[in-house]
């Protein structure tokens, strides 16, 4: 989010609400939790698709733009790495 905290980007409900301010922070982690998740997912099913039959070219290409989606969606969500 950039210099901006997380008051000034919501506004003041967050600062009336502290309720809501833990509800954002929750739903970050959560987010950034459900996409290392996935990451380790496609990763792990690409090192498996390696080992499968080279045939299998359609599995391994859909796996790879599942992975590359998933590594945009993190730049989306702020992945601070």
């Amino acid at each position: 989010m950039g210099k901006t905290s997380l008051a000034e980007h919501y506004g003041s409900a967050c600062q009336r609400n502290p309720a809501y301010m833990t509800a954002i922070l929750e739903s970050i982690v959560m987010r950034n939790f459900v996409h290392q998740q996935n990451l380790a997912h496609y990763r792990r099913l690409l090192a498996e698709a390696e080992l499968a039959t080279p045939g299998d070219e359609l599995r391994h290409s859909l796996l790879m733009r599942q992975l590359a989606e998933e590594e945009a969606n993190g730049l989306l969500i702020g992945d601070g790495r």
